[in-house]
């Protein structure tokens, strides 16, 4: 009972050291210009803002982009919203909710990858050390920019495709599961009749949810299964086995997103745009210059350069793996499989934001998290061959002990850190420097009237205000913008104000054709235009309930 209570203890303990991990990452956040894009940037409301039409009872007919967040980003922020009511909160425990999944993740593979009970402290530790690394380029990132450098942290955001990224590790993990590490070639029934289940259904729902899902995962797992076929490790039978799922799982998502296609206010052919080539160069160009402008984003570069270099040059060892029987010895087929997938994904998201001509860089996050398999089968190889196999009893038991005294030096550092961090986590979590919402807060009073403006403003204030009335979405040509946002809010409501800012999307010379204002607001960052009493309220809300029928109607 005492073992079976440490080993419990053991394998539970990483798990507080990833939490308090993640307090570190939240903790740089919360005093950076991160917090803005964490807590009050309009594409990071999406899923608290659905929570609270929910809430409100409101109907349901909301448009989102070409992503709807389903799943699993809709279940992971529903998992984080059990035990508070605030939408800071659930957003922080989010984050830490997706750190502590990717740890779990890296676990299993880990375990995998080792096929043996008695390597447990190897596959913790190793697990343990990708998820710090993941961490580690989080805390190097220069500034807070997801369109450039700072494309790590978006893991941690819920609305930045995360999902893409956990569910593709628990296919790999799946596939490692099914074919036990690809050392047996005859594999359990039962075994197979799960994976085609569970991988089948997880690909429909993440399809759905995020059609990236095919250029960023399953892309690269057939290529990896196609290459094993080619260098005569795998059966086209049994690679069969594990493609079948992949494909009908998409099948069934295209079709459901045709299906339910009024969910989505672009298809996803808007965003081919392969004209704009060059310019998806020089944002890679700016970003690349934007990191290595300070030594923390130097650091960042040359640490994922050198985990890339490592798994290009294994990827070059496994082809050459494939002409020379000796060498073919040196890399097993699981170790195959893994950096192909890591090595072609990589390949494939710098691909596919050149032929998209994406002005943005928040779509190549895997870049910094597939990687980490790499690392951890090379380290589980490194550890397990250091601590296992050295025939020296004494020099083996040295190296264990020095193993276990850094390992837990380290995760006690990190909890001591992370602790120090929890005040600033919990002031950022309170909202106590948030003042954007007060003075929106004062003009609204104890009225319950209804306005309309921009994306990136009123967002942040229908969620984080005290007002009883509804600030909704506008275009510049006051008419419904229908992005991310719920058109059953604007169901039967008058609308007597505007709120303009510097975005752009809603200008202030938009307001013009409202005629004269009863009084303009100025607050910090944004202004109010009340029409109450004027003309304008019966134009404004006219030409919002009309946009907004139009759109139902479509």
């Amino acid at each position: 009972m005492r073992r079976r209570l440490a080993v419990v203890a053991f394998e539970l303990w990483p798990f507080v050291v990833v939490v308090f991990g993640g307090l570190i990452a939240i903790g740089k956040l919360a005093q950076s210009e991160w917090e803005g894009t964490f807590l009050y940037n309009g594409d990071s409301l999406v899923l608290p803002l659905v929570e609270d039409s929910i809430l409100r009872g409101e109907a349901l007919h909301w448009v989102f982009s070409s992503q709807n967040f389903l799943f699993p980003e809709g279940l992971f922020f529903f998992l984080s919203t059990l035990f508070t009511d605030s939408p800071r909160v659930a957003l922080y425990v989010n984050a830490v909710l997706n750190l502590v999944a990717l740890y779990a993740v890296l676990r299993v593979i880990a375990h995998q990858l080792a096929h043996h009970s008695r390597h447990r402290f190897v596959e913790i530790t190793i697990a343990l050390g990708a998820t710090v690394l993941y961490l580690v380029f989080v805390l190097l990132e220069p500034t807070a920019s997801v369109n450039r450098s700072g494309t790590a942290t978006t893991y941690l955001m819920t609305t930045y495709y995360y999902g893409v990224i956990i569910t593709g590790l628990v296919v790999i993990s799946l596939t490692l599961w099914v074919t036990r590490s690809f050392v047996v070639p005859v594999w359990e029934r039962r075994r197979v009749r799960v994976y085609l289940v569970v991988v089948t259904v997880l690909t429909t729902l993440v399809v759905f949810s995020d059609p990236l899902y095919v250029a960023q995962v399953i892309a690269p797992f057939l290529v990896g299964l196609l290459a094993l076929i080619w260098a005569r490790r795998l059966s086209w039978r049994n690679a069969s086995i594990l493609m079948i799922p992949a494909i009908a799982g998409t099948a069934i998502a295209f079709v459901l997103r045709e299906v339910f296609r009024d969910f989505f206010a672009s298809d996803l052919a808007s965003y081919v745009q392969p004209d704009q080539v060059r310019v998806a160069l020089r944002v890679l160009y700016d970003s690349l210059l934007e990191m290595s402008g300070s030594a923390q984003g130097s650091l960042k570069l040359i640490i994922i350069s050198g985990v890339m270099l490592l798994t290009f040059s294994i990827m070059a060892f496994a082809i050459y793996s494939r002409f020379d029987a000796k060498a073919a010895r040196s890399i097993s087929t699981v170790e195959f499989f893994i950096v192909t997938f890591v090595s072609v994904s990589s390949v494939s998201l710098i691909a596919g934001h050149l032929i998209t001509g994406a002005i943005t860089t928040r779509y190549l996050t895997p870049l910094y998290i597939f990687p980490l398999l790499t690392v951890v089968f090379v380290g589980v190889y490194v550890l397990r061959r250091l601590l296992v196999e050295v025939e020296n009893a004494e020099l083996r038991r040295n190296l264990s002990r020095f193993s276990l005294g850094v390992a837990a030096a380290a995760s006690v550092l990190i909890v001591v850190v992370g602790v120090i961090n929890v005040p600033a986590v919990v002031r950022s979590a309170s909202g106590a420097d948030y003042t954007t919402a007060d003075c929106f807060d004062d003009f609204v009073g104890d009225s319950d009237v209804n306005g309309v403006g921009s994306f990136w403003t009123v967002r942040q204030l229908d969620l984080y205000s005290t007002a009883k009335g509804d600030i909704l979405q506008a275009d510049g040509e006051l008419t419904v913008y229908d992005w991310m946002n719920n058109l059953g809010a604007y169901d039967d409501k008058e609308f007597s104000y505007v709120v303009t800012d510097e975005s752009g999307q809603l200008p202030r010379e938009a307001v013009g054709v409202l005629g004269e204002p009863a009084q303009v607001i100025d607050c910090a960052g944004y202004e109010i235009y009340d029409f109450r009493g004027t003309p304008g309220e019966e134009i404004l809300t006219d030409r919002i309930a009309e946009s907004a029928d139009e759109l139902l109607d479509r």
